[in-house]
């Protein structure tokens, strides 16, 4: 997959060596462009300095945290999160009313001198502050910790368990083994967050009866009481002070004591049996889950299987049904067919068939809900049903990937309490529309990136990396649907991504295809046709792909590459090239 470029390579001038070294090379190599670090993630916010307010890309890795110019991407910060950062606080006080963005970063340059203070803003705050506490778990402990009574819904029994009020939510743990058992960060909180439940005697009181904490995402509510030695009061008290004080979060607590815990129980029990839905499909499933049932946060980069069969060492797996209806997905236990989890299929925003598991796909989704994933001996039969489905009635074009969006390659991830913050638009409509702003700076990154690829037949070390690095985080950033269609794209961005298609063999009609490329072989190969899709929905784009002597045969050609997720991506391609699918802008205009 050689780079043709239509510029003439410069000359190389000549390198004369100095006399004392006569034995030097003639020409030394051009230098390596450095390799850039995978990010935890990464946030669009201002700076606030003397020198007024500008945007800066917040990024946040494991081992730094790292400000960008958003023009250029070039580095301007850089801290070591071992020595030279201290904490991160939200901006209270004045600010600390339901809109309030701003937080402060604690750091240091080079493990000298005093910590310093610099303040940002970002409408995430609240998702920048939890992943900054995170990059210091080792060393918070927990804020409080309450022996608590959890209702066991099917049993109406209480058990004991230990609840930890931590710098970012709250975690549940087993009273005598210690094995984590739930938890819920501050930002995953439904509005409202926390139910005070009514007294035994069903009255309103100054000790309720109980609480119960409400999670997003379709994840069930959760009853509790204090044991002895704490009281529900104080519990509650610390959950909302830490909350505001950590995350910046004010809790809306419902106290109007209307819920009794025998109401509770019967809102359960409703929400177990799901909602009258016709099902369009159901398939025995495997869901892997991480630590705590699946409600404990993956911090790594890469999802492994873990010895239990789940995510992460601690991670497990259990039987589901997963069925498919004309708006939800929903998880059911297959014992009792208790609807264990549903989820909007407005919220979907891909689909990952994994390239190199036969059997294991993966959801994503656009409104800040963990990644679930899945096996099946049914997968791709699955994996077509639910998007048929979800393109027929969201009218919106949905990506199958070969492998998990990185989670630093997106800027701004979807978060659902920013969006209860900020109440701007559902969160259906926020994945498939792509401003001006931010199309025109990732295609200026993607330009940088391709001129340097193409540039000396891409003989600079590196470079065919950091464009592969910028189409990815070009893919994660621009839905599916592509850029708006007035925009500019550079043509050299179009040329680098048709030159990096493998050519077409000169096969007769009648030969069989050629071997399958390597399943990384093939998913890099997607990327590059789904960033090509993207772009083609720019009108200028098209005639420039178009104008090309090898991009149709090369696009083409896709079609009999022998990969199955290649030749689908590349149908799609065609599909758009010729006009209709799924959220044509084209005949979106012409109605």
């Amino acid at each position: 997959m050689d780079f043709v470029s239509r510029h003439a390579a410069s000359a190389s001038a000549d390198h004369h060596p100095p006399p004392a070294e006569p034995t030097s090379p003639a020409a030394p190599p051009p230098p390596a462009v450095a390799e850039e670090p995978e990010y935890l993630a990464r946030y669009m916010v201002v700076k606030h300095s003397w020198r007024g307010r500008y945007k800066r890309i917040l990024c946040i890795s494991s081992s730094a945290i790292i400000t960008l110019d958003p023009s250029t991407l070039a580095v301007t910060n850089s801290y070591d999160v071992s020595n030279d950062f201290e904490g991160a606080a939200p901006v209270l006080g004045r600010g600390d009313d339901v809109g309030s963005q701003e937080f402060t970063v604690s750091v240091r340059t080079d493990g000298r001198g005093k910590f310093k203070a610099i303040k940002f803003s970002s409408r995430f705050r609240v998702s920048i502050l939890t992943e900054l506490h995170r990059l210091r778990w080792g060393k918070l402990g927990p804020v409080m910790e309450f022996p608590v009574l959890h209702l066991k819904r099917r049993t109406s029994e209480w058990a004991s368990f230990k609840l930890k009020v931590t710098a970012i939510g709250v975690e549940l743990f087993e009273g005598q083994s210690g094995d984590p058992r739930w938890c819920l960060d501050f930002r995953d909180m439904d509005s409202p967050a926390i139910i005070l439940l009514a007294d035994i005697y069903g009255k309103r009181s100054s000790e309720p009866g109980g609480f119960v904490l409400c999670p997003l995402y379709g994840r069930k509510s959760k009853a509790f009481k204090a044991a002895s030695g704490s009281s529900n009061t104080a519990i509650i008290s610390t959950l909302t002070k830490t909350a505001k004080s950590t995350a910046g979060l004010l809790l809306s607590v419902d106290n109007s004591q209307s819920m009794t815990v025998t109401d509770f129980i019967k809102k359960r029990a409703k929400e177990a049996v799901g909602a009258d839905e016709t099902p369009y499909g159901g398939w025995s499933v495997t869901r892997l889950r991480s630590a705590a049932h699946g409600t404990a946060n993956v911090e790594s980069l890469s999802l492994g299987v873990g010895p239990k069969g789940g995510l992460g060492e601690q991670g497990d797996s259990v039987s589901r049904q997963l069925i498919l209806t004309k708006v939800s997905l929903v998880e059911r236990r297959p014992d009792n067919y208790e609807a264990v989890i549903v989820r909007p299929l407005s919220a979907v925003s891909s689909l990952v068939r994994f390239a190199e598991e036969p059997q294991m796909f993966a959801v994503e989704f656009n409104d800040g809900c963990p990644i679930h994933v899945y096996a099946s001996t049914s997968r791709d039969n699955l994996l077509a049903a639910v998007r048929d489905v979800l393109q027929t009635e969201g009218q919106c074009p949905v990506p199958v990937l070969p492998r998990l969006t990185m989670p630093g390659h997106r800027i701004d991830p979807p978060c659902s309490r920013a969006y209860l913050q900020s109440q701007q638009f559902p969160l259906s409509q926020q994945r498939s529309v792509a401003d001006v702003e931010t199309a025109t700076m990732h295609l200026k990154h993607l330009a940088a990136a391709a001129k340097d690829a193409v540039a000396e037949g891409g003989s600079v070390p590196g470079s065919r990396a950091k464009l592969w690095r910028r189409i990815r985080e070009f893919n994660a950033c621009i839905p599916y649907t592509g850029v708006p269609p007035n925009i500019e794209v550079p043509e050299v961005v179009l040329m680098a991504l048709i030159t990096m298609l493998p050519a077409t063999p000169n096969l007769p009609p009648e030969a069989p295809p050629p071997p399958p490329p390597s399943p990384k072989a093939a998913a890099t190969i997607m990327g590059f046709i789904a960033c090509l899709r993207r772009l083609l929905a720019s009108r200028n784009a098209a005639s420039h792909v178009m104008s090309f002597p090898a991009a149709v045969g090369r696009i083409m050609g896709l079609l009999r590459n022998g990969s199955e997720g290649v030749a689908a991506e590349a149908a799609g391609l065609v599909a758009m090239l010729i006009g209709g699918g799924p959220g044509d802008a084209n005949i979106l205009m012409d109605s």
